[in-house]
């Protein structure tokens, strides 16, 4: 199979934000010196979009399911939102309002009127590629003594990249695309027979640039740790007699009570969240008629 698309995603409704806001400090800071300072939404941004094309090739050979397949993706994409964008504005409309000690500080600036407002802009583009390999395997494939026993695997790697250009001519940079990680395996070892079922499945994925509530809602980048989460479920369904169409379940998710943990610039022993949510259990019955 091979496909290709285009796609658009409006920008998050805080950063189309119409209002803005400015800042005077009593004493100058920053690249140009200044009391000013400001920031806000932008109304402008433009959606993102992604031009993409896909190829993806399947093999059956097994009648319960067996099968193998392969895929692949490239995606490039326009119009991607830089949420800390900064551009230079003229704030000499403030310096009637300045107070005494604000005056000071303007006149020690050397009566700089410019600085800095912070806001989104849709100055990064870049691309993501990624290939995903899966496999089915029903056991009854080697031998009928093994039949109702199976696995079931996939496994994907992810290479993405924006470059961030800045507004006012700055040095351009480049990062990951927030939310994705480099590796991703999902594994299920399974038993399913008369009625009967067992499984346990294991969630693998690598670490990942992620995006946090900060102070006043304002949104923060870090990097996670890997993560590596088992789950179990056993069930049973009556086929026949007065309770057919019954079916009990039990599972049992983050069997090992594993943590979710983020840090920041790059060190992995600057930690700010170390959350563990711990293990759950759910008991369940269904009943079809």
């Amino acid at each position: 199979r091979v496909g290709a698309a285009r796609t658009l995603a409006r920008p998050r409704m805080d950063q189309l934000n119409a209002s803005s806001n400015a800042s005077i400090a009593n004493q100058p800071q920053g690249a140009l010196n200044s009391i000013f300072s400001g920031g806000g939404g932008n109304p402008r941004l433009r959606p993102y979009v992604a031009d993409g094309v896909d190829v993806s090739y399947e093999y059956y050979f097994n009648n319960r399911g067996g099968y193998f397949a392969i895929a692949s993706y490239y995606k490039w994409l326009s119009n991607f939102v830089n949420p800390n964008a900064s551009v230079v504005r003229d704030f000499s409309y403030l310096v009637p309002s300045l107070t005494g000690a604000q005056l000071d500080a303007f006149n020690e600036s050397g009566q700089q009127t410019l600085g800095f407002v912070s806001g989104p802009d849709n100055g990064a583009e870049g691309h993501i590629f990624g290939v995903e390999a899966s496999l089915s395997l029903p056991f009854d494939t080697f031998s009928t003594a093994l039949e109702g026993f199976g696995f079931q695997t996939s496994v994907s790697y992810t290479d993405s990249e924006l470059t961030v250009s800045p507004p006012e001519g700055g040095a351009s940079f480049n990062v990951d695309v927030p939310g994705l990680s480099k590796w991703v395996v999902n594994s299920t070892v399974y038993f399913e027979q008369s009625g009967f079922e067992a499984r346990v499945s294991h969630r693998y994925r690598s670490s990942f640039l992620a995006e946090f509530i900060g102070i006043s809602a304002s949104r923060n980048f870090r990097q996670t740790y890997a993560e590596s989460i088992f789950d179990a479920q056993i069930g049973y369904r009556f086929e026949s007699g007065s309770l057919e169409g019954l079916s009990l379940t039990l599972q049992a998710l983050n069997i090992t009570d594993e943590p979710f943990v983020n840090f920041q610039n790059g060190d992995r022993e600057q930690i700010i969240d170390y959350e563990r949510y711990g293990r759950t259990y759910l008991i369940g019955a269904s009943y079809r008629f």
